[in-house]
């Protein structure tokens, strides 16, 4: 009764299985080892396996990431591009798993892990002296490519590929040095010199605008 309802879990999981989840449906740590010595599990990373005679696919291989990071983690934005069939990764490329809060360092074979980091740590990495791109500005190409695809909305147009890259390359780069510039003229981490910027400009937008005085 366990395994079939281990297996119901799987062929929603492209064959996959956690050994948490196994936890969850009362099956014991002696069962899930003994599964695997018999053949009908087949280890994939660290506490995720798969049963026997499913595929390798792609979509296995990020969910098995997901499944080894833990419970509350997520495809990263390289590896759902890459399922979504926006480009073709080289031979060897990691699957990048999201870690939601910090938990304890893991390493995973095959696997490239993000995690947040508090101020305190960004700190200590620019008192080192190696610059960090803040979020607000590292996320920034996707919010890009959507008010692209509002524009061509609006013009009833559809650009070429080649120039929706060639456009947000163009606004990256120029946004970048505004950033990077003026954290070095005043001496401040790249994080408040972009905040700096933004807020400078929604002040100005209300002011043109006629809001507040």
């Amino acid at each position: 009764m366990e395994i079939k309802r281990l297996s119901t879990v799987a062929e929603r999981q492209h064959g996959l299985v956690a050994i948490y989840q196994a936890d969850l449906l009362g099956m014991s740590r002696r069962t899930w080892y003994r599964l695997i010595e018999g053949g009908v599990l087949v280890p994939v990373h660290q506490g995720v396996a798969a049963f026997v005679g499913s595929p390798p696919t792609a979509e296995r291989a990020v969910m098995a990431a997901v499944l080894a990071a833990g419970p509350r983690s997520v495809a990263g934005a390289r590896s759902a591009a890459w399922l979504w069939d926006c480009f073709d990764p080289p031979a060897g490329t990691p699957v990048d798993v999201m870690l939601r809060g910090r938990p304890a360092a893991r390493t995973l074979d095959g696997v490239v892990a993000h995690r947040p980091v508090d101020h305190l740590q960004l700190l200590a990495v620019e008192q080192r002296g190696i610059p960090v791109v803040p979020d607000i500005l590292a996320n920034a190409g996707g919010v890009l490519v959507s008010y692209f695809e509002w524009v061509q909305n609006l013009q009833h147009f559809r650009w070429s590929l080649e120039q929706v890259r060639r456009e947000q390359e163009s606004r990256m780069v120029e946004s970048f040095n505004k950033v990077f510039d003026l954290a070095r003229n005043k001496g401040v981490p790249m994080r408040t010199a972009a905040f700096m910027l933004a807020i400078k400009r929604v002040g100005r937008a209300r002011i043109l605008g006629g809001i507040g005085s």
